[in-house]
């Protein structure tokens, strides 16, 4: 139930999207080798009185709105009309883009991205669709069928905040899952000395030995980026490379290779 604040607010959402209010910003992910831009993440901004706010300050009202299949329906058609363009500058650029499900389990993913690759002419293969491991907790039946559906489409799967507690070897091996993104409190860990932290290494270990690919998020340093490297990342993403920003200054950072920034 929504107080009346929190309903004012979740009205507010709802007329922000479906103004166009809230679009996506988007951040780079890279090479972590040699720099290049292999794809951008979709993020939703809402561009409001009080500034551009990020998920985390409206995340909470979208669902308890029910609103979370619009906000990853505008995003991802969002994403996807700009990607057109993207690729004028880097043929092969995926867009990434995550999904959160609402308690009432009425989403139609597999609908909405079928409808929206063929509006924008993309391929599936082109399109990255990343769900949080706590979304994975006792993840409904019919979520789990629908992601598998999309990943037929040869859509790529991401389990997202990986390492924070909630996934399983079970979650890993019963999805179709292309990769993880190793969640940012362990890009902190990795800092100058001899030794990288354990647990770091061991969710690394973990991922490789599944054949996963792995994206490091919240990456600030070189000196991260280069031990990173040494545990097996493979891309990555952060303020080293690039803030989230809107596409047409996105436009700039794709026309050079990232890896001396």
């Amino acid at each position: 139930m929504l107080f009346r604040s929190d309903a004012t607010e979740a009205s507010a959402i709802a007329n922000a999207l479906s103004l166009g209010a809230i679009r996506a910003y988007f951040q780079p992910i890279v090479d972590l080798k040699t720099g290049a831009v292999v794809a951008v993440e979709a993020l939703a901004r809402w561009s409001s009185r009080e500034g551009v706010r990020e998920p985390d300050q409206f995340l909470r009202l979208i669902h308890q709105a029910g609103l979370a299949s619009a906000l990853f329906e505008r995003i991802l058609d969002d994403g996807l009309s700009h990607l057109v363009e993207f690729r004028h500058l880097v043929p092969d650029l995926r867009l990434t883009v995550n999904f959160e499900f609402d308690a009432t389990l009425d989403t139609d993913v597999l609908a909405i991205v079928q409808r929206l690759l063929s509006r924008h002419r993309i391929p599936a293969s082109a399109l990255v669709i990343e769900f949080g491991e706590r979304q994975t907790f006792d993840l409904p039946s019919a979520i789990r069928r629908q992601l598998a559906a999309v990943a037929d489409l040869g859509v790529q799967l991401v389990l997202d905040d990986f390492g924070t507690g909630y996934a399983s070897l079970d979650t890993i091996t019963r999805l179709p899952i292309h990769g993880v993104k190793l969640d940012r409190s362990f890009t902190t860990m990795v800092i100058d000395g001899d030794r990288e932290p354990v647990v770091v290494k061991t969710m690394v270990a973990m991922a490789l030995e599944a054949g996963l690919t792995i994206t490091a998020e919240g990456i600030e340093t070189r000196a991260q980026c280069d031990r990173l490297i040494r545990l097996g990342c493979r891309l990555g993403q952060g303020y080293l490379y690039a803030l989230p920003q809107p596409a047409d200054s996105l436009v700039n950072v794709l026309s050079a290779s990232l890896a001396s920034t």
